[in-house]
């Protein structure tokens, strides 16, 4: 078996376990950006929407509603990704988990 074909297969499997393992979105994904983080691996942003796309270490995938781009430029900028979201967002505007991804771990 070639290198190639070998991939491809071992790539079906882990798509096939995730499609398993992980429930399928309630919405469409936003095109994230990896941040270094202890909580959140990345962070993306519709600003057609003003939806905010957040993904958590351990998988899990949040749209927090009505985020203007001023928002989310304040917390690409931030020195610390995770207590700017506490402090700025968390509890300040409407969240909803809109699923779970093969978490990437940090």
């Amino acid at each position: 078996m070639t290198r190639s074909v070998a991939l491809q297969s071992l790539k079906r499997f882990m798509n096939a376990c995730n499609d398993l393992w992980c429930p399928s979105l309630t919405e469409p994904e936003i095109e994230r950006a990896l941040v270094c983080s202890c909580m959140i691996s990345s962070i993306g942003f519709d600003s057609a929407r003003q939806a905010l796309q957040v993904e958590f270490c351990n998988g899990h995938l949040y749209r927090v509603d009505e985020v203007p781009a001023e928002t989310y430029e304040a917390l690409m900028q931030a020195e610390n990704f995770d207590r700017h979201y506490r402090e700025n967002i968390l509890g300040h505007f409407e969240i909803e988990k809109i699923g779970v991804l093969m978490p990437l771990g940090c």
